[in-house]
């Protein structure tokens, strides 16, 4: 049996309210997980994540 391979997309996270790729984990475990924006204050549990470009993974070369 022959097994796909996925191939690893990276993604990166943006804030809800201003699309800005600054928030950063601030809390987790029992409470969750809680995110802060460091460009508009943005504090809260929903986050975008969002797959990089395709092109933008490969290296010109």
């Amino acid at each position: 049996m022959t097994r796909l391979r996925h191939k690893k997309r990276e993604s990166f996270l943006l804030c809800p309210q201003c699309r800005s790729p600054e928030i950063f984990l601030v809390a987790g475990m029992i409470t969750g997980q809680v995110y802060l924006c460091k460009n508009c204050g943005y504090q809260g549990s929903l986050v975008l994540e969002v797959d990089a470009p395709a092109d933008a993974t490969t290296k010109p070369g």
